[in-house]
């Protein structure tokens, strides 16, 4: 079995050399920097995951009433910014010790802020590219993208480049678990599925208004 941590490199100094790192070698990187209560850059990843999650935010209540609940980028780029870091230190910590129970059912040993650490960096990467395809729909549509139109093919291309970064969030938080936390092969597959349908039944529960729509 690999062993469970390496010692410290020079840890990366910003959330460029973070974001690098992690897609690079995420085994590597949580052995290094994410066994211990203070990982590298950690406000701007709660920052950045936290204004992600807010994002979602408003996409849910779109399709949940049929409207979004502001009209133009800059409301919400202030809502995402402003709520994005005690929105991130919320789902650190409060989904974050919900993750760790799993891991410690899976198998996994570890301290609870390894676990926290674990599945919030591995968020990251699907945080930075729905961010980023947020500034180019903001580009593309202008203020107009808050405005009810018929889904086009370019909508349907970035929902999947969405769905594929959370799935490779999920690889991320998957070969974490097993290879960093150390967890049973079997039982961390039972809980990522778990978790998913989880999420899709929140998922229903929260937007009634996607069939009437």
């Amino acid at each position: 079995m690999d062993p469970p941590a390496l010692p410290p490199d020079d840890p990366p100094h910003t959330i460029f050399d973070v974001v690098r790192d992690v897609v690079k070698d995420y085994v590597l990187f949580a052995r290094r920097y994410l066994l211990t209560s203070r990982p590298p850059v950690m406000l701007i990843v709660l920052w950045l995951v936290g204004m992600d999650a807010m994002g979602g935010a408003i996409e849910t209540i779109n399709v949940n009433s049929g409207m979004y609940p502001v009209d133009n980028w800059f409301h919400a780029w202030i809502i995402a910014m402003g709520m994005g870091l005690p929105a991130g230190a919320l789902r650190y910590w409060l989904v974050g010790s919900i993750f760790h129970a799993i891991v410690r059912v899976a198998g996994g040993r570890h301290p609870s802020y390894a676990s926290r650490n674990i599945f919030f960096y591995s968020a990251l990467p699907a945080a930075v590219i729905d961010l980023s395809l947020k500034v180019i729909q903001m580009v593309i549509y202008g203020n107009g993208y808050f405005a009810q139109h018929t889904p086009t093919a370019l909508d349907g291309f970035f929902s999947f480049v969405t769905l594929a970064a959370y799935g490779y969030s999920v690889y991320l938080c998957y070969i974490g678990m097993r290879r960093v936390l150390e967890t049973d092969r079997r039982k961390t597959i039972i809980a990522l599925l778990a978790i998913a349908v989880a999420a899709m039944l929140v998922m229903l529960v929260l937007m009634p208004g996607m069939e009437a729509s």
